[in-house]
Order: structure tokens, then sequence, then C-alpha cells
């Protein structure tokens, strides 16, 4: 009676420690696999810098069946800063591996933690640590894979200050040109004592005509009398 009760018991015991073995032994291989990083249409092989984070996309591998890809099963995803320390972004149960595919994705990262987007890194690079890790094991570095990527936003365009326009003078009033004014002729002539004005120019032509003509007749005048004497024999 007593040796059929502890041969079961026996049996019980050995069958906990070879299960417990069992679970040693695989917990004690590293997730095989690898994670990469890329856009979301896959049209980059293992990107590392990127200007938004929606345009970071998380891709498991390596597709080649004869590789040690991802095994099947249920993942958790998470971003964090470089170190790991400091948690950006989580989502639990969010990628699912089946049929021995060892692959999944690329899906962007918002789609797969949250909040979306994730938190900005504190590094001052801009540098993110990506996680894929088996459903309850995220941030046990044993069961996960990481891929370091780095975000960085595109310049702003520069800005081309617009010149301030400097202060435009008032027109200039129009000048009229200078109209020339006519000096007065001042007469040649002094007045006329007694008050009479002086005589204008056509009197003082009529005046000079008088004088030369006269003095001609007169001049005609003495040459006869002279003539006349002359013959008469009149001295």
């Amino acid at each position: 009676m007593r040796g059929k009760i502890i041969l079961p018991l026996i049996a019980i015991i050995a069958l906990a420690i070879v299960s417990t073995f069992q679970i040693s032994t695989a917990s004690a291989h590293p997730l095989p696999g690898a994670i990469f990083t890329t856009l979301p249409d896959g049209s980059v092989v293992n990107g590392n810098i990127y200007t938004e984070k929606c345009d970071v996309a998380l891709n498991g591998g390596p597709r080649n069946p004869q590789s040690h890809h991802l095994p099947d099963g249920v993942y958790d995803v998470a971003v964090t800063d470089p170190s790991g320390k400091i948690k950006l972004g989580i989502g639990e149960d969010v990628v699912t591996i089946a049929n021995g595919r060892g692959t999944f994705g690329p899906i962007s990262l918002c789609k797969l933690v949250g909040p979306s987007p994730y938190d900005t890194t504190p590094n001052p690079g801009g540098v993110y640590k990506a996680w894929l890790c088996e459903s309850g094991q995220l941030f046990v570095h044993h069961d996960c894979k990481t891929d370091n990527f780095k975000v960085r936003p595109s310049a702003p365009p520069s800005v081309v200050p617009t010149p301030i326009p400097s202060p435009t003078s008032p027109p200039t009033a129009l000048i009229p040109p200078a109209v020339a004014t006519p000096t007065p002729e001042v007469p040649t002539q002094l007045p006329k004592s007694g008050g009479e004005p002086p005589s204008n120019g056509n009197d003082v032509l009529g005046t000079k005509f008088f004088l030369v003509a006269g003095g001609s007749i007169l001049s005609l005048l003495g040459g006869f009398v002279a003539w006349r004497r002359k013959s008469l024999g009149v001295f």
C-alpha cells in the first residue's frame, strides 16, 4: 500500500523536474530572427533616418525560410529612447506571426503603439529604439528584438524677409519757368524845360533831317552868292 503511494509521487516529481528543465532550456535561447525599420511601403531596406515619426514602419525577418527567422507567436511592440529606459509608446499583442512565415509588415509604428504618434525622444540626436518582444515579455532583452532609428525633421523652408519700402519723398512741385521781365526803356533825352515831355524817336529823326537839309541849303546859297559876286566883279 505504501509502495503504491510512493511510486506515483516519484513520477509526478520527475515530470515536474523535466518540465522545468524544458522551460529553462527554451528560455535559454535568445529570440531568433530580426526586425528592421523601413518606410510604410517597404521601399527602403533597413532604413535608419526618417523625416516624420509615422514614416517609420516595422518589418520582421528574414524572409528566407532556411534562416533563423522569427517564430510563430504573438508579439508586443514598443518605442523608447536609445537606452530603453524612457517609454515613448507601447502596443500589446499587436503583431501575429503564423504558418511559419517568420516575418510581418511593414507596419507604421504609429499603427502599432500608443500614443500615436509616439512621444518625442529626449535624445538630442533624435534617436529612438524600436522593440518587438514575445507577448508579456516587453523589455526583457532575451525575448526581444530591437532596432535603432532616427527621426530628423526636414528643415523648414527659409523665409525670405520682405524688404520694407523706404518712405517716398513727396512729389516735387512743378515750378513754372521763369518769365523774363521786360526792362523799361530809359528815355535818352531829359525832359525839356517847362515840363514838356521828351520827344520820341520820330521827333529826333525829324530834327536831324531838318538840320542836315537846312545846312545843305545854306551851303548852296552861300556858294551861289559867292559865284554871283565874282561874276559881277564885286568882291
